[in-house]
């Protein structure tokens, strides 16, 4: 049997407002909404170390 994150994704919940968004980010960028989040998560984690 297959499991889909088996390769060590994991889930997140979100609103539905916000998931149409990421969708719509997608659409717009040709990027999946996995890259658009990973970016994301990235440029916060950035701007909170500037912080310190």
């Amino acid at each position: 049997m297959s499991d889909k994150n088996s390769q060590g994704d994991k889930q997140v919940k979100i609103s539905s407002d916000r998931h149409k968004l990421l969708k719509l980010l997608s659409a717009k960028t040709g990027k999946e909404m996995k890259e658009i989040i990973h970016e994301a998560f990235d440029m916060y984690y950035e701007k909170l170390k500037e912080k310190e």
